[in-house]
This record gives C-alpha cells, structure tokens and sequence, in this order.
C-alpha cells in the first residue's frame, strides 16, 4: 500500500449555513477535509449538532470550532486511511490521487507551523523565526538560511562539490534541489549538477573526454 508520513494534519474546515432565526434555530454545520474519513466526519456533526441544540437562542459558532478542534485533539491518530473518503467520491478521485493532494496538503502545514515558531541556527546560534530557517530532513537538523546560503555558495565557488549533505558534522540528511535553487540560485544549482555529473562520469573506468577542441564532452572508450 502506498503511504507517508506527517507530522501536521491539514486543517478541517468548518462549514455553516445560518437560518435567518439563526440563533433561536439551529445553524447547518458541514466538516471537510482531504484526509478526513468519513467515520469521523460524522462522528464530529453528530457532536456539532449537539452542541447546537443545548445552546439554542446562543450563538454557537466560536462553540463548535472549538469542539472540533477538541474532537480532533481526543482523536488517537497514528494511523489514517484514506480509501473511498466523501472528499474523494465527491471529486471523482483515484485513491492514489487523494493520497497525493493529501501529502501535499500535509506538507504545507507543516510549513506553516515550522514558520510560525523561532529556532537557534546550529551554525550563527543566532535565534529566528521559522520563516528565515532551513530545517534538514529526515534529522531535523535547522538552520537559518543565511548560512545554509553562504554554505552553499562556499562550496559551489570552490566546486569541491560532492553531495551537498546537512550542515551538522557526520550527519547523511541531503540538502533537496529546491532549496539549492532558493539560496543559491538556478544558475548555481546547474553548475552543481553538472559538476556532480562529470565527476560521476569520470569515476567510471570506460570515459575519458573528447580530445576535439569544439567538443570536450564525456565519451564512451571502446575497445578497438
């Protein structure tokens, strides 16, 4: 089975629709989410509507934000299938597909969360906020991008380029083409990749390069 790992959820969204007695009638409540099953989607109307028939004449919106925020913290969530999900039968959706958007949607809230919180550099030690770090994975490993950029540009400029890895010492995290590309820019990464390559290329036994002048290229040596 395919699967991955997070460790934020993406959001539920609340849904209402407010009769015009509203709040001497009930409001309609309506939860959605990508990875939301559907057991516990009617588990949390079921206790929306409650909450909205003891407090009727009160408004219950702040109420029953709060209840799902309480259901979903209660909720033991180790593990979520996704499956046929009503998110998924209403967008005509492969569960593969669904896995994906969910991934997606997981790995922007961890974004959200890693930027709404400060950190020390383990390089400057200097403490900032989420928004001006890096952080490696899988180990976790942080820094501020202002490190990681003049890092990077060190070991670009001196093209003593082997796997640019995490800053941390003995530490195999790789550092993703992205964020090359962010910091360094997409000039830089091509010449890390070239650089990456040509070494590569020039490891094996079998290449040597083209002795025409124009050329100068990476070519197969055969046996003749």
């Amino acid at each position: 089975y395919a699967r991955f790992e997070t460790t934020q959820l993406s959001p539920i969204e609340l849904h209402f629709r407010l009769p015009v007695e509203y709040p001497y009638k009930e409001a309609i409540f309506d939860v959605h989410s990508i990875w939301l099953p559907d057991r516990m989607r009617t588990a949390i109307l079921k206790r929306l509507g409650k909450v909205a028939q003891e407090n009727l004449g009160f408004p219950v919106l702040f109420l029953c934000s709060e209840d799902v925020k309480k259901f979903v913290e209660e909720e033991d969530m180790t593990e979520v299938f996704l499956g046929r999900s009503s998110y998924a039968r209403k967008h005509n959706l492969r569960p593969t597909e669904v896995l994906e958007l969910a991934r997606e949607e997981c790995e922007r809230a961890e974004l959200r969360e890693f930027e709404a919180h400060c950190y020390d550099c383990n390089v400057c030690f200097e403490n900032k906020t989420g928004s001006a770090c890096v952080r490696f994975l899988p180990c976790g490993h942080t820094f501020c991008k202002e490190c990681v950029s003049g890092y990077l540009n060190e070991r670009l400029n001196s093209q003593e380029v082997s796997a640019i890895k995490c800053l941390c010492s003995k530490c195999e995290s790789p550092i993703h083409q992205k964020l090359i590309i962010e910091l360094a820019g997409q000039e830089a990464f091509d010449l890390y990749e070239r650089i990456l390559l040509s070494r590569a290329l020039y490891s094996m036994g079998d290449v040597a390069t083209c002795p025409r002048v124009v050329c100068q290229k990476p070519a197969a040596v055969s046996k003749v």
